[in-house]
């Protein structure tokens, strides 16, 4: 299921639009999920609570801020979403691209353009590959999305995954876990800390800070490994 987030300050507008993006799905024949927010805070706190969404639909024209500025806080947490901006204006379309927004689109047009940005999103989620990592214990049986995974630590007997979720274990062994991860965007940051290379925000005197504001220190013997991994993942992603 999809989950999606409206936020206007119009509540009448932000209405019509939770309509016109639920007819879309609907004819798409995806689920969803929708909230709608008229203040940027509420949206904010309920992404510091871990709450999730795959895609946006931010106003421009915010009370107190602008829209601009609330797609950069969550570009700074997440660089999967889909972002498209709706607007009165034209004058802030440029600026909204700098955030990897997918679409810009003034309010009058959203019965005829909103449908046609879902349907080009759907193309493209539906050939993404979603990796998962499942998690077995006598009492549970779990997935978690590749993407959702922070960092790993192990203590004691088991690995602790920590990320969007709650934190989730299992018992085996660090190197077990990163066997059957068998991805690319996991590294070891040393012998106690797997960290997936999407959610690290810097690295500094050989600490890595994390998307959490986690901070995780990189073993002498990994340093070069990890700084020239993060840097290679980064220029591929510009």
């Amino acid at each position: 299921m999809l989950k999606i987030a409206i936020i206007d300050d119009d509540k009448n507008f932000a209405e019509h639009l939770k309509s016109v993006v639920a007819q879309s799905f609907k004819a798409e024949q995806e689920e969803y999920s929708i909230v709608l927010y008229t203040s940027p805070t509420d949206l904010e706190w309920d992404l510091e609570d871990k709450h999730y969404f795959d895609i946006f639909f931010i106003d421009v024209e915010l009370p107190k801020e602008s829209g601009l500025e609330l797609a950069h806080r969550i570009r700074l947490k997440y660089d999967e979403p889909f972002i498209i901006f709706v607007s009165n204006y034209m004058q802030y379309c440029i600026r909204g691209y700098e955030y990897n927004a997918w679409r810009y689109i003034i309010k009058d047009q959203v019965d005829e353009l909103i449908p046609k940005a879902i349907s080009g999103m759907l193309k493209i989620l539906r050939t993404q590959q979603h990796q998962y990592y499942v998690i077995e214990s006598p009492n549970r049986c779990s997935k978690i999305n590749y993407k959702d995974i922070y960092y790993i630590y192990v203590q004691g007997k088991y690995s602790y995954f920590c990320g969007r979720q709650d934190e989730m274990r299992v018992r085996k062994t660090l190197n077990k876990v990163f066997s059957e991860l068998n991805s690319p965007e996991f590294i070891y940051a040393d012998k106690g800390y797997i960290v997936n290379l999407k959610h690290i925000m810097e690295l500094k005197d050989r600490t890595l800070f994390m998307r959490d504001g986690k901070e995780i220190a990189v073993s002498a013997p990994q340093y070069q490994k990890v700084k020239q991994t993060i840097f290679n993942y980064w220029s591929n992603k510009l």
